[in-house]
């Protein structure tokens, strides 16, 4: 029985020293777990960086690349537009030496009419006020736009004058309406039919022969604008000695557009 027992303590002993050896494996492989998923968390936090160097190596490589290619394309973009710009010059300026060449004997006619007007005028000594546009829509019409400065007159004497009047002065008598329209009337038709009988009248011929010029005046203004304005619809340029500035346009086009083919190859290769 001493002997049994001794080997039952032997065994209880063993028992417990592979119990503490277990648990001892047991944290040993805890442990190891955690500095294993430390590590795989270290590596996959060093891997993110690296991608993300290199991420950003590429896009900073791909930036240097593309601001070098458009800064090249800019400055061909600067040198086309001034260029262009002084192109456009050139033209207008041809443009307008060619509208002064072929209105040349329009305007010198115009002049003629406009010394001849002035001397008819003076050698029958026709007041100068009559030598106006105004004063021939009034008396002498002819035309929409001296038709309209006489509907205008007639608005602004007959309608807004004694109008305003009457909102100054006398609003809300009827009355003194009709003695504000009356007048108007007096005054403004007094001072037209004063003209027409001591004015118009009186130099009636002259005017007459005046409104002819005027007219004829008026025809080559008219000529003078056709004219002006059939140049600038005009396509064909040739006359004006654009070649050397549609050259350097084409040659820059053609840079631009290298550069830029350029740039796409560079970025593709990359």
């Amino acid at each position: 029985m001493p002997e049994q027992n001794v080997d039952n303590i032997a065994f209880l002993r063993e028992a417990g020293e592979a119990l503490a050896e277990l648990k001892e494996a047991q944290e040993a492989a805890r442990e190891q777990d955690l500095q294993t998923k430390r590590l795989e968390k270290s590596l996959a936090s060093e891997k993110k960086a690296v991608a993300d160097s290199i991420e950003m190596t590429i896009r900073k490589r791909k930036s240097e690349i593309t601001d070098s290619y458009d800064s090249q394309i800019e400055q061909t973009q600067v040198q086309l537009r001034k260029v262009k710009a002084k192109r456009e010059k050139a033209k207008n300026q041809g443009m307008k030496e060619r509208m002064d060449e072929e209105t040349a004997d329009v305007r010198e006619d115009n002049r003629r009419l406009s010394t001849e007007l002035k001397t008819l005028f003076r050698q029958h000594d026709v007041p100068r006020f009559c030598n106006t546009r105004f004063f021939y829509a009034l008396y002498y019409t002819r035309g929409l736009r001296e038709a309209l400065i006489f509907l205008i007159t007639l608005v602004i004497c007959f309608a807004a004058v004694p109008l305003g009047v009457y909102h100054l002065i006398g609003q809300g008598r009827t009355l003194w309406l009709a003695g504000i329209y009356i007048v108007d009337i007096l005054v403004f038709g007094g001072i037209y039919f004063a003209i027409n009988n001591h004015v118009k009248l009186r130099y009636h011929e002259t005017l007459r022969q005046g409104r002819k010029i005027r007219n004829q005046i008026r025809a080559g203004k008219k000529k003078i604008k056709a004219i002006k304005n059939s140049i600038r619809k005009d396509k064909n340029e040739d006359m004006y000695g654009l070649e050397d500035f549609d050259e350097n346009i084409a040659r820059l086009e053609a840079e631009k557009k290298e550069i830029a083919d350029q740039k796409q190859d560079a970025l593709t290769n990359f």
